[in-house]
């Protein structure tokens, strides 16, 4: 499986309580409500609404993002 690793820094703005509570609550709540479509055809404008979100709460000039392939070794 491939899995998309995002780590997120928050905006300068933000105190880590906002910052966790905006991405626990706000941001899980989006990304709940696109979930049957991403991975699909579909997923574009999904994924457009997630990163245009993401800018209310992260400083994503500082958050790294890579592709991992996930393998069981045990």
């Amino acid at each position: 499986m491939i899995k998309l690793c995002f780590c997120e820094h928050r905006l300068p703005s933000l105190t880590r309580e906002q910052f966790q509570d905006y991405w626990h609550s706000t941001h899980a709540a989006l990304l709940k409500r696109h979930a049957e479509v991403l991975g699909t055809e579909q997923a574009q404008a999904a994924v457009a609404e997630l990163i245009e979100d993401e800018h209310r709460f992260a400083d994503l000039s500082r958050s790294p993002i890579f592709l991992a392939e996930e393998r069981q070794i045990l």
